[in-house]
């Protein structure tokens, strides 16, 4: 499973989470490029969510497409949580076909986020991020299948309330530990310029 744990970053200060009743609050935004598999059939894209051991799934999407908006909230409320449910507390995203999800490695992607790792970011939440989709349970787990665009909120009760809401300016895109990006180098040489206007 693609994991993103609370010290993937060392640049983020960890905030304690303090023990009580806390509110996950999940933005789906929509998905973009989603893999076409087969040629004369389009996906119906899904995003499946699982926290505190209950799950939720997007509306259905009645024609098949590549790209889709979604922007559905969803909350996963516990209470009398202890350090250590905190401590090992997640959120599980899935992006599957609707039509084709009975084998889980034809999925586009498998997310799963610690709770301490969104609540150690600013106002203790994820906004407005891509994530870049890739099986780590298919036979090509490098491949990148499409991306989803979500917003995260994790929130003790005695936190200031935080809005999720969407956004087109965001550039932010996370990548699988398992995908290995590459970095290219551009350069230009100016040789001449002749007859230069005066500025």
């Amino acid at each position: 499973m693609t994991t993103v744990e609370s010290g993937a970053d060392e640049s983020k200060k960890i905030t304690i989470m303090k023990k009580g009743d806390y509110t996950v609050h999940v933005l789906v935004e929509e998905v973009q490029g989603i893999e076409q598999k087969l040629i004369d059939q389009l996906p119906k894209p899904m995003v499946k969510l699982t926290c505190f051991e209950e799950s939720k799934r997007t509306s259905a999407v009645k024609n098949g497409c590549i790209s889709y908006s979604f922007e559905e909230h969803f909350y996963f409320e516990k209470s009398n949580l202890s350090a250590k449910q905190l401590e090992n507390s997640k959120i599980l995203i899935e992006v599957y076909d609707s039509s084709n999800s009975k084998n889980r490695k034809d999925y586009f992607g498998i997310y799963e986020f610690d709770l301490q790792y969104i609540y150690s970011m600013k106002n203790h939440c994820l906004k407005n991020n891509w994530l870049a989709l890739a099986n780590p349970e298919s036979d090509d787990l490098s491949k990148v299948r499409g991306y989803l665009k979500v917003s995260i909120s994790v929130l003790n009760d005695l936190d200031p309330r935080v809005e999720l809401k969407i956004s087109d300016k965001s550039v932010d895109i996370s990548f699988p530990t398992q995908i290995k990006k590459k970095y290219k180098l551009l350069s230009f040489y100016i040789i001449r310029t002749e007859k230069l206007p005066e500025m």
